[in-house]
């Protein structure tokens, strides 16, 4: 499946008449939503409203009931498994625990990623790339160390450092902030808006954090009742009257 580049700007996901079900469980009905290229677009809602799972069905983790995912002009839907290494190999996803191996060092979590692509890289080559990586998360000197050793926030670092590993065009966060402190909030907001600067990225933020959410997203879509039930920039979003977004800001501020 050959991957082909959307305009400048133009649509690079598109999630269309999504529908997924687990049990008697709906999490999507008819959903639509569009991501551009170059934008971080962050999906906000409730616990359980499904923003993870949306994730999960662009790389192909959970596999939606009706509706397609779009990906540079790909229909996943008809993807095979060449395919989706091509796919996986373009986004990246940080997850919500970060999803470290814990007998590995920092080093070692960083470089299984370039390693799986290609077994070919020379020792020198891989220390060399995952000290660049590690120094582009703020953690030069924490090759050596075990994730028991590190703060929840580092480990998000080191996440997003093998998220980084093979460069992909895509970088998904799954509640970057959640059970962070403040200071450590604060650190992966900028490493967000750093990489979107720094690396012209795509990203996709799924988060019930406001404060983040407002920090570091070109536009806000908010899920409930299994849609989205609104789409747009900050500034556009915190001036809503849409019933649920309102309701949804209300009980976080």
């Amino acid at each position: 499946m050959a991957l082909q580049r959307p305009a400048p700007g133009g649509p690079l996901i598109c999630f269309e008449h999504l529908a997924k079900a687990f049990g008697d469980h709906v999490v999507f009905d008819d959903l639509n939503l569009t991501v551009n290229e170059g934008e971080t677009l962050t999906v906000i809602g409730g616990s359980g409203s499904g923003k993870s799972v949306l994730l999960k069905c662009l790389v192909g983790l959970v596999a939606p009931d009706a509706g397609r995912v779009v990906f540079e002009g790909q229909d996943l839907s008809v993807c095979d498994e060449p395919g989706w290494t091509a796919v996986r190999r373009s986004i990246a996803m940080v997850f919500q625990g970060s999803a470290l191996f814990d007998s590995l060092t920092v080093e070692q979590n960083v470089a299984w990623p370039m390693l799986e692509r290609d077994r070919t890289l020379s020792p020198e080559v891989i220390a060399e790339r995952v000290h660049q990586k590690l120094s582009l998360v703020g953690l030069p000197d924490a090759g050596p160390l075990k994730p028991s050793e590190l703060s929840g926030g580092m480990r998000k670092r080191v996440g997003l450092a093998r998220a980084l590993a093979n460069d992909p065009d895509v970088i998904l966060w799954d509640e970057p902030t959640t059970g962070l402190d403040p200071l450590s909030t604060h650190l992966i907001n900028d490493l967000i808006c750093q990489m979107h600067h720094d690396l012209k990225c795509t990203s996709m933020v799924v988060t019930h954090d406001m404060k983040s959410a407002f920090r570091v997203s070109d536009r806000i879509a908010m899920l409930a009742h299994g849609r989205i039930v609104e789409v747009g920039s900050v500034e556009a979003m915190k001036a809503s009257h849409e019933p649920d977004v309102r309701a949804f800001f209300d009980a976080e501020a």
